[in-house]
């Protein structure tokens, strides 16, 4: 995993991220939790920095080749036993466990509009889960225009809308662009950051209880400095791009985690070769031990 951002008084600073975030694990399969958790998240009147997304960079990042992605694989970028340096990573227990979410695996997903390495994942995420269902009211933005990588071009979870027969998106954005409160986790999601992300890193994403991570350490927001979202949204179809390797590489490594708690649907994405690469490198990461 990569850089992330660190949590002090309630602001983050940058810091070490992990496949999405820092001090993110692989972990072995955990209990199997009976009960489903309502969504329950609240947002607040808070002004977001939101911005309109063209159809045409809203069609390109969410329907990148089936081809391009699994002429990237895993771009080079193999798991190691640094947690630190994966996308993912394997949770060890269920004291955290995230149950399912109207009857599905949920893809939870922690982070800050103003955060400019939540801004190089959430391109990532946006690929990713275009593979198993649709985003609805779909925003551009981009981070802070004072914190590390300014103005990074992005897209903001806030209200977004997102629909699957295979997985539950819950998205929340702590902070805008001032660093104001504007989503808050729920009781179910709170748990899990208090055992996995008590730092309250950004950004940090946690799929099916199974599997958490953030930003891994090769996702150099720095690539993106100076970049449109129409720029990096065209990046992404072209394997040789340095951009569009690193966030679509980072896209297959998350859909390996999700077709690995949601029973590999569907078959034609699960079982694609770039999915398949990324999923081999997944089995052999160490299990997460929690954030004490």
């Amino acid at each position: 995993m990569a850089q992330r951002t660190r949590v002090s008084l309630h602001r983050f600073s940058p810091a070490m991220i992990a496949w999405g975030s820092a001090c993110v694990v692989l972990a072995t399969v955990l209990v199997i939790v009976l009960v489903a958790v309502t969504r329950g998240t609240t947002q607040l009147k808070v002004p977001t920095g939101a911005l309109g997304v063209s159809e045409a960079v809203a069609a390109k990042v969410t329907t990148v080749p089936a081809s391009v992605l699994d002429q990237v694989g895993i771009g080079g970028n193999a798991a190691s036993s640094n947690p630190a340096t994966n996308a993912v990573n394997v949770v060890a227990r269920s004291g955290g466990s995230l149950p399912p979410v109207d009857g599905k695996p949920a893809f939870f997903y922690y982070g800050a509009e103003w955060c400019p390495y939540c801004a190089t994942e959430r391109w990532s995420i946006v690929v990713a889960l275009s593979r198993f269902g649709a985003f609805q009211e779909l925003s551009g933005g981009s981070s802070s225009p004072t914190d590390a990588y300014p103005n990074t071009q992005t897209f903001t979870f806030h209200g977004t809308t997102y629909t699957s027969p295979y997985v539950t998106f819950l998205g929340v954005e702590a902070e805008n662009t001032q660093q104001l409160p504007l989503d808050r986790p729920n009781a179910v999601e709170n748990r899990v950051l208090t055992v996995w992300d008590r730092l309250l890193e950004f950004p940090f994403v946690d799929i099916g209880g199974r599997y958490i991570g953030g930003l891994p350490a090769w996702g150099n927001p720095q690539l993106l400095g100076g970049l449109t979202r129409s720029e990096i949204a065209q990046m992404l179809w072209e394997p040789a791009s340095p951009v569009g390797s690193m966030i679509d590489a980072n896209a297959n490594y998350l859909t390996a985690a999700i077709c690995a708690v949601d029973g590999d649907r569907p078959d034609q994405v699960c079982r694609s070769t770039g999915v398949q690469a990324a999923a081999k490198q997944l089995k052999s990461l160490p299990k997460a031990v929690p954030i004490t």
